[in-house]
């Protein structure tokens, strides 16, 4: 018997998922009472205490806005560095979703 190299199989071949980002800019970011986002501006609330109340591990939330020239800022450690996405639509790894360009979120 010889080997071809080539693989047979008669099952469908499914479409690969698609995944599409919709780019939203960011050329500020300011603390703000409500979370919202307005002609380039990020604004960020304060933590909801409601959810931090609910979670046992946290033990406290702040957040702070650090603008581009600002970056020497001292710290133990730095977990993550995240890019800032929501799920509009489909599912993991596919559909659309909304991705802010300009910003980063830094967990320490």
């Amino acid at each position: 018997m010889t080997r071809t190299g080539a693989f047979i199989c008669d099952c469908p071949v499914l479409p690969l998922p698609r995944l599409v980002h919709e780019i939203v800019p960011v050329r500020a970011v300011a603390l703000a009472k409500q979370n919202g986002w307005n002609d380039g501006v990020l604004r960020i609330g304060p933590p909801d205490a409601a959810v931090t109340a609910n979670e046992p591990l946290i033990v406290a939330a702040e957040v702070d806005v650090i603008p581009p020239d600002g970056r020497v800022v001292p710290t133990d450690t730095i977990m993550d560095v995240m890019p800032i996405a929501a799920k509009r639509q489909g599912a993991l790894g596919a559909g659309v979703s909304r991705v802010a360009q300009g910003v980063v979120l830094l967990l320490t």
